[in-house]
């Protein structure tokens, strides 16, 4: 299956670095993972960084 470009979404088993790193590196695709916490060390970083708010788009690159 090619993933090249595509979103892929990971249930929190799947959150490691190395799983990260993969998925922006072989196939070049984007990644959601999901943090519990059993793992306050990387919750506690997300929760301070800083969010920004993007607009939501359906439109599709030509």
């Amino acid at each position: 299956m090619d993933i090249t470009n595509r979103v892929v979404t990971l249930d929190a088993l799947h959150t490691l670095r190395s799983t990260a790193n993969y998925l922006v590196e072989k196939p070049k695709a984007h990644y959601l993972l999901t943090v519990k916490g059993n793992q306050p060390t990387l919750k506690a970083d997300l929760n301070n960084l800083t969010h920004v708010t993007h607009s939501a788009s359906t439109s599709q690159p030509a």
